[in-house]
C-alpha cells in the first residue's frame, strides 16, 4: 500500500489573556493587558495569509489554562500531517518561577531542573497566581518546557517540510504594576518562587524567553522560528499607534503583523520580517526595547513561500451623490484630510492587479468615518459602494506627533507647557512618552534641564547638556530642541517612491565581502563598512545620505555631483567605522537632481534655504511643511525615492 498524500494545511493555535481575574485573598492580582485588540489583528491577519477557520484555535481569557492548552495542542498533533505550516501565538504576561524538577509534581512532569539561574520561564495563563503561595505547586504556569515539548511533537509530526513559527508577546522582566506615567508592561521581574529560594550561583546567559526550544537538533524536524517581544533584561510595552485613542496592542504582535504589511513576495523571509520588526519597534521605543528571533533557518521563506502580500483596503457606503461617497473608516484606520485614494472593483486585492476606476480625495474624517470628494462620477448604475474596493494611494502628511513629558515644577512647567503646545505636532503626555524634560542636578554644578529619549534611558537628546533654570533662553532652546525632534521623527518616518528612479543598496565589510541584511543587526562597533548604491532605475541618480544616530544626532552627507551614478552603475558612497553604540538609521534620497540637504544636520527648525544652484528642494519643503503644521506640497508626484538601512551597533567582543 502506498504512502497517503496530503496537501499542505495551515493550522493556528492562538492564546491571549487580556481580562485577569481578580482573586481575593491573593497579595497581589495581574493587570489587565490589550491581548484582546491582539486577536483582532491576529484574525484578520491569518486569514489573509490563508489559515482556514476551522484549522484555528483561540483560547482568551478564562479559556486559556494549562489543561486547555495541553489538550489544544493534543488535538493539534492529531490533525497535522507531513508538509504543513502550524502558526502559534501567546499574548500576555510573562514570568520567572523556581527552576522545578517535575518528578515533584505530576501535573507538570515533563520539567527537569535544567535552568543556570535557577528559573523556568513561564507563559502566565489565566489563573496563574503572580506571588508564591504555600501549597502552589505552579499548575496555572506554563513553562517554557512545557512549550518544548509539545513544539517538539508537532515537528516529529509534520516533519522537515513542514513550519512552525512561535510568536510570544510577553517578557519575564520589567514591572507587571503600572504608574500613572508608565506604559502597560507584559510580565514582571518579581518571579513566582517559595520566600527563601534564591536560585543557583550560576547566570543564565541566554537571549531571553526560548532558549528552551530545540533548534537545529534533528533535520528530520519541522524548521522553526520563534520571535520574542524583547530581550531577557528589557520590559515588553503594550503600544499606543494612535494618540487620538487609547486603544493598544501587544506591540511584537502589532509591529509583526505591520511588518508582514510591507513585504512582498521577492523578500518575504523570516529575516526580512525580523528586520522590519525591529527596525520599527526601535524606532517607536527609542531604543529601549528590542525584539528577538531565534529558529533553523532564518532565511527561508514565510509560511514555506505560501506568504500572501497585503494591502489595506477600505469599504464604501453606497454612494448619495455623483461625486461625493462615505468611506467606512477614519482616523483611527489612519484616514486623515487630504488622503488620496484610489476605487478598484471589490475582487482586487492589489491594486496593480486590477484596473483604476475612480481617484479621490478625502474632504473630512472622523474617527470611524471620512467623506470623499471623487474626480468624476462613478458609472450610471455602478453607484454601489459594495461593488468597490478603497486604497489608500499617498499620506497627506507624516505620522510625526511628538509625545513630550515634563518632569518638572513650577512656573517652569507652566510656560514649557503653553510654549510646546502651540507647537503643531507636539502633546504633552503622562504616559507613552518619547521625550521626558526633566530637572537635573548633577555633583559638577551643572544644574537645570535636560531632554532625555523614552522613559527607560538616561540618554540625553543629542549629547545635550543642562540649560540652567534661570536662563533666559531656556524655554526658547526647549522649543528648538522639540522642533527639532519634530524634524527627526519626519526624517526616519519619510518615504517615497518615483518609477523611474530605483536603487539597491548594498553593505559589504571592509574586505567588500557583501553583509546580509539580517546581519546589520549584529554589527560590532569599530567596525569598519561599506556602502555601494546601484542604480537599477532609468534616469541618471545623485544620492544623498543622512543618518540619525540613537541620540537623534543627524550626519548629513550631501556634496554637489559626489554620488552621481549612471544607469545600471554601482558605486560606493560611504566608507566609514561604527563608532556609535545603538541603533543607526540611515535613509538615502536619490533624485535625477541634486538636493542639498545640508539644513538639516542643523540644530534649527528652519529648513528654508534648502536649496542651491536654482535646484528644487521637493524634499525639505515636505518636511518643512509636515512640521510646522501647514499644508503644501506632497511626495506623491515628487521624483524622489527614498530607502532606509538600520545598524545596530553592540560592544566589541575582542
Amino acid at each position: 500500500m502506498g504512502t497517503a498524500l496530503f496537501a499542505q494545511q495551515k493550522h493556528a493555535l492562538v492564546v491571549a489573556v487580556a481580562d485577569y481575574p481578580e482573586v481575593e485573598g491573593r497579595m497581589k492580582n495581574w493587570n489587565d493587558l490589550s491581548s484582546d485588540q491582539d486577536v483582532e489583528l491576529l484574525r484578520k491577519m491569518l486569514d489573509d495569509q490563508g489559515f482556514p477557520e476551522e484549522n484555528t484555535t483561540y483560547l482568551m481569557d478564562s479559556e486559556a489554562t494549562v489543561e486547555n492548552l495541553d489538550n489544544a495542542f493534543e488535538s493539534l498533533k492529531k490533525r497535522v500531517n507531513q508538509g504543513d505550516i502550524i502558526y502559534f501565538h501567546y499574548s500576555g504576561h510573562g514570568q520567572q518561577i523556581s527552576d522545578v524538577n517535575g518528578k515533584k509534581y505530576k501535573r507538570i512532569n515533563v520539567l527537569a531542573k535544567d535552568e543556570a539561574d535557577g528559573f523556568d520561564e513561564t507563559l502566565v495563563l489565566y489563573n496563574a497566581p503572580m506571588r508564591y503561595y504555600k501549597g502552589y505547586e505552579f499548575e496555572h504556569h506554563y513553562a517554557d518546557d512545557q512549550l518544548n515539548v509539545h513544539i517538539t511533537d508537532l515537528r516529529k509530526s509534520i516533519g522537515s517540510d513542514g513550519q512552525i513559527v512561535v510568536v510570544i508577546d510577553a517578557c519575564h522582566s520589567g514591572s507587571a504594576t503600572r504608574g500613572e506615567d508608565e506604559p502597560t508592561v507584559r510580565g514582571t521581574d518579581e518571579p513566582c518562587a517559595p520566600k527563601n529560594y534564591s536560585g543557583e550561583e550560576e547566570t543564565d546567559d541566554s537571549e531571553g524567553f526560548g532558549t528552551d526550544f530545540s533548534f537545529g537538533e534533528d533535520p528530520s524536524l519541522g524548521k522553526l522560528v520563534a520571535f520574542f517581544g524583547c530581550k531577557a533584561e528589557q520590559v515588553n510595552r503594550e503600544y499606543r499607534p494612535d494618540l487620538k485613542s487609547n486603544k493598544r496592542y501587544g506591540s511584537l504582535t502589532y509591529f509583526l503583523i505591520k511588518g508582514m504589511e510591507n513585504l512582498t513576495s521577492n523578500n518575504a523571509t523570516y529575516a526580512n520580517l525580523f528586520s522590519e520588526i525591529r527596525k520599527n519597534m526601535v524606532l517607536s521605543f527609542k531604543n529601549a526595547q528590542q525584539p528577538e528571533i531565534e529558529g533553523d533557518d532564518l532565511n527561508q521563506l514565510i509560511f514555506s513561500g505560501e506568504f500572501k502580500e497585503q494591502e489595506q483596503f477600505y469599504l464604501l457606503e453606497p454612494v448619495i451623490y455623483a461625486t461625493k461617497a462615505t468611506l467606512q473608516a477614519g482616523q483611527l484606520q489612519g484616514i486623515m484630510p487630504g488622503d488620496s485614494i484610489a476605487l478598484f472593483e471589490n475582487t482586487v486585492n492589489r491594486m496593480e492587479e486590477g484596473t483604476l476606476i475612480v481617484r479621490g480625495l478625502i474632504e473630512s474624517s472622523t474617527p470611524l468615518k471620512s467623506t470623499v470628494k471623487l474626480d468624476k462620477s462613478l458609472p450610471n448604475g455602478k453607484d454601489n459602494g459594495a461593488l468597490y474596493r478603497v486604497f489608500k494611494t499617498h499620506d497627506t502628511s507624516l505620522d510625526i506627533d511628538v509625545r513630550v513629558k515634563l518632569d518638572v515644577s513650577g512656573s517652569v512647567k507652566n510656560k514649557l507647557k503653553k510654549a510646546l503646545q502651540d507647537i503643531p505636532n507636539v502633546h504633552i503626555e503622562n504616559k507613552d512618552y518619547e521625550y521626558l524634560i526633566k530637572e537635573v542636578k548633577k555633583g559638577n554644578g551643572e544644574n537645570g534641564l535636560i531632554i532625555y529619549l523614552g522613559s527607560d534611558s538616561d540618554l540625553p537628546l543629542r549629547y545635550m547638556r543642562p540649560i540652567p533654570l534661570d536662563a533666559v533662553w531656556l524655554v526658547d532652546s526647549m522649543v528648538t530642541y522639540i522642533k527639532q525632534a519634530a524634524r527627526v521623527n519626519a526624517l526616519r518616518r519619510v518615504s517615497s517612491n518615483f518609477d523611474d528612479i530605483d536603487f539597491e543598496i548594498i553593505v559589504t565589510n571592509n574586505a567588500k565581502e557583501p553583509i546580509s541584511p539580517s546581519n546589520l543587526l549584529t554589527l560590532e562597533k569599530d567596525k569598519i563598512v561599506r556602502i555601494y548604491i546601484e542604480n537599477t532605475g532609468n534616469t541618471f541618480l545623485n544620492v544623498s545620505m543622512i543618518n540619525i544616530s540613537a541620540n537623534n544626532k543627524i550626519r548629513v552627507s550631501s556634496e554637489r555631483n559626489n554620488a552621481g551614478i549612471d544607469i545600471g552603475k554601482k558605486r560606493q558612497i560611504a566608507y566609514m567605522k561604527l563608532s556609535d553604540l545603538g541603533i543607526d538609521h540611515y535613509k538615502f534620497i536619490a533624485s535625477s537632481s541634486f538636493i542639498d540637504l545640508s539644513p538639516f544636520g542643523k540644530l534649527g527648525s528652519d529648513l528654508s534655504g534648502g536649496t542651491r544652484g536654482g535646484d528644487k528642494n521637493f524634499f525639505t519643503d515636505f518636511i518643512n511643511e509636515n512640521v510646522s503644521g501647514t499644508r503644501g506640497s506632497t511626495m506623491e508626484e515628487t521624483e524622489i525615492t527614498i530607502k532606509s538601512i538600520e545598524f545596530d551597533v553592540k560592544e566589541n567582543k575582542d
